[in-house]
This record gives structure tokens, sequence and C-alpha cells, in this order.
């Protein structure tokens, strides 16, 4: 077992906060072919898919042989985690001690070298302060956590993240939401028909009134009302402003659906179905997204940690109690053991004690 405060500490170099470098670099790689791109990580529905499992991550429960493991383990650190399996595809922890408490710091630059064998791998990291950033160098892999999602087999040492994975599906998202959003900035205004007097001899006002409307109204010459007669005034406004067309609103609906897809959920879950359909997309939360990534987790905390560490979703869990409930009535229907049926559903199955059969047997039980 990896004891954390048994160990010398690494090389220490501190830095300034700032990463205004990497930020100007990271913007101009993006722009150098001219072109604006949409972030795939700043769409809603990829943000709702992670907080639905952060959240989710969160609310587990975190069993251990030591207090100071489980009170390392926070509800925020967890939450730290499942966000960043659906958007970054993973997330390392730096582990130390701080006055005999267990401390797992997030690491906001990390780089890995090494061999083929995990346990020879060593990590750069940077770990960040309101003020000031810490870089250590040459942490052996036993010191830290790292967390992989979707890792490749040609590059087992890194995670994937959904949409990097999907990237089209990542694309189509975020260029759509960007394509709706510049559709929704448009000027909102109504034009209002005044007399054509001949004073007005271009529209170029107009034009920048048009461009600056924000809910205003703008005076457009449309006839000499004076000599056409009663009836031909005007003084209903027109309305312009955003009016998308329906192809491209259900474009963003069928790229919302990718992404849910990508990210292993069923959009049913954001109550796009009947209630039949909202608890069957729960248990493929359960099941199929959060067991696994909580056994990804569960691992790591157990090979780098240890003291007996479980992590649990009781909670959620019990919310599914009914569907349970009739899955269990099933499977007993179909001639299953009461005692598998309990395992399979994820009931706790208590054995019944057997019955006293004879005068002996009633004797032990009331202790004669």
């Amino acid at each position: 077992m990896w004891i954390p405060w048994k160990r010398s500490q690494p090389a220490l170099e501190r830095r300034s906060s700032s990463s205004y470098e990497t930020a100007l670099l990271r913007l101009l790689l993006e722009q150098a072919d001219g072109v604006e791109r949409a972030a795939q990580t700043a769409t809603g529905m990829l943000e709702s898919c992670a907080g639905t499992v952060g959240r989710a991550f969160a609310a587990a429960d975190v069993e251990s042989d030591s207090p100071m493991v489980t009170q390392a383990i926070t509800p925020e650190l967890m939450m730290m985690i499942g966000r960043a399996f659906i958007r970054d595809g993973q997330s390392v922890f730096y582990i130390t001690t701080d006055g005999g408490s267990l401390m797992l710091l997030p690491a906001t630059e990390y780089n890995v070298t090494g061999g083929p064998m995990p346990s020879d791998w060593s990590y750069d990291l940077t770990v960040a302060g309101p003020s000031i950033q810490q870089a250590y160098t040459d942490i052996p892999a036993e010191s830290v956590l790292h967390f992989r999602y979707a890792a490749d087999p040609h590059r087992p040492w890194m995670g994937n993240a959904p949409l990097r994975v999907a990237y089209l599906a990542g694309k189509l998202s975020a260029e759509t939401i960007r394509v709706l959003a510049d559709e929704s900035s448009s000027a909102v205004g109504s034009l209002l028909g005044i007399p054509v007097d001949g004073d007005d001899p271009t529209v170029t006002k107009l034009k920048a009134d048009l461009r600056t409307a924000k809910g205003n109204v703008g005076l457009i010459e449309n006839g000499d009302w004076g000599n056409v007669g009663e009836g031909a005034v005007d003084l209903t406004p027109r309305r312009f402003g955003p009016n998308p067309p329906a192809a491209l609103v259900s474009l963003v609906e069928q790229a919302r659906l990718e992404v849910v897809s990508a990210c292993g959920m069923n959009i049913a879950l954001w109550g796009a179905g009947d209630a039949a359909s909202v608890r069957e997309a729960y248990r493929l939360l359960l099941f199929s997204v959060l067991s696994p990534l909580g056994k990804i987790v569960q691992t790591e905390l157990t090979a780098k940690i240890g003291y007996g560490l479980t992590l649990t979703w009781e909670e959620l869990r019990a919310a599914d109690i009914q569907g349970r409930a009739r899955s269990f009535q099933s499977i007993v229907g179909g001639g299953a053991t009461v005692e598998s049926a309990a395992q399979e559903v994820g009931f706790r199955y208590i054995k019944p004690k057997p019955e006293p059969t004879g005068a002996n047997d009633a004797m032990q039980e009331t202790g004669m």
C-alpha cells in the first residue's frame, strides 16, 4: 500500500499565475486560417451533460478505512472529476499532504513521459493558486491521480473527451449554435411608414438606424398620404428581427441529440419523451455512464491511495426503486430464485432464519 506522506518532495518551481501567453498562442493557432471557430465546449447541451455527470459524482458515497481519505475526496473534487470526463476527457491530481492531511490538488497543465508501463510514467505538473502557480517536475506515477475517459490504444496515457472522438458531432453542434446566435443578435425593431415629403435624399440614416435598432421604431417614407385619400394612411408598424429558418432550428435539435448520444446519454433525460422514456434514460445514465466511470475512478483511487476505498451511488439508485421492483418481480416470475433476482437488480438480500421444526429446535430458539 502506498502511503503519501512517506516520500521525498519533488523539485518545486514557482511561476507567475499569468497565462496570457498561452491563451494568446491558442487564439492565434485557432484563427490561423482566418476563420473564427465556434468552441465545441461552449454549447449548452455539452455543459448540461457535463453538469449531469458532475452533480451525480458529487452525490457519490465515499467509504474508506481511513477518515483522512474520505475527508480528502470531497463532493467538489468528485464534481471536478465527473465534469472533466465529459468536457476534457481526463483530469490529473497531485497527491500530497498538508499538516498531516491528505490533499489532492488539480493540475492545470501536465505532461506525461515514460515507457509503456504506466508505473514507469513520470509527470510534470502545474498546480494553480489564486496568485501563484507551482510547477512540479519528475513526479512518479504513484503520486499522481490520472483519470482518463476513452483512452486510445495508440495513446493510452491520454484521455479523450466524447466530442473529441465524435468530432463532427461537436462541430455540428458548435457551428449551428453559433449561426443561431448570430441570427438572434441581428437588429430588432419596427418600421413605421411616413408620407413622402421629398426632403429625404438618401436612406443612409435609415440604414444606420437599422444597424443599431434595439426594439426602436425606424421611419420610412412610403407614400403621399395627403393626396391619396382617407384610408391610405399606414400607421401599423412592421416588425423586423431574428427569423431563423425552420431548417436551422431543426438542425440545432439534431445537433443536441448528437452531443447527448456521444456522451452516452439519452435525450429523454431532458424531458424529450413520456415518463417511461425518462425512467429508461435515467437507468441508462446510472448503469451505462455513472457505473463504469465510477469504476474507473475507484480503480485509480484504490491503486494510488488504497485504504479500502469504495464509491457507491445509493441515493441515485434509490430514485429508481419502482423500476427495480418491477424488474425484480419479472425475474422471480421467470423462475429465478429470490436471492439471485435481488442480486441482479441491486437489492440486498437478507436470508430468513429457518423455522423451528421440532421440540429441540424450539428449545434452542428460546434459549432453553
